[in-house]
């Protein structure tokens, strides 16, 4: 399970999380702009070691990414690519 970098039409970021939105989409078609999927990732003292894999935590729905945004104060999302949303 993977968050696609291509995809992806709003990200955040503060010093403890990095947040992304995306549209999923099934190979080869188009993103699926009805659907939103949310995931945040944990940031670590070394990730800029590219080999370290890092724990995507998502997909979320809405609802359950807003849970999520209260209980670890998330932050917003500061990116947004209009011509992707």
């Amino acid at each position: 399970m993977g968050c696609r970098a291509r995809l992806v039409f709003q990200a955040g970021a503060n010093s403890q999380y990095i947040v992304l939105a995306r549209h999923p989409s099934r190979r080869n078609k188009a993103p699926d702009r009805s659907v939103t999927e949310f995931y945040y990732i944990l940031r670590q003292a070394d990730e800029r070691n590219a080999p370290k894999p890092v724990s995507v935590m998502g997909p979320f729905n809405e609802l359950e990414y807003q849970q999520e945004k209260r209980r670890l104060q998330l932050p917003e999302f500061s990116r947004v690519f209009p011509d992707l949303k």
